[in-house]
């Protein structure tokens, strides 16, 4: 895929389509950012559930004393 994208990027620098290449590296670009903060977003809500499970845990007063292995 990526083979493809370098080679349509050259033919259409070759032929002198600067307006399509520009416009296509700025959607790539958004759709990149957006997939990226959803899975920013995403790991951080695993993050903050582990953290309020583990915090329960402390204080119910785990007797096992196994903080955060769960």
């Amino acid at each position: 895929m990526t083979l493809v994208a370098v080679v349509t990027a050259a033919w259409w620098l070759w032929q002198g389509w600067y307006a399509p290449l520009v416009l296509t590296g700025a959607v790539a670009l958004l759709v990149m950012v957006h997939r990226h903060r959803r899975a920013v977003t995403i790991r951080n809500a695993g993050l903050r559930a582990r953290a309020e499970y583990e915090h329960r845990l402390s204080l119910a007063g785990d007797p096992r004393d196994m903080y955060g292995r769960y």
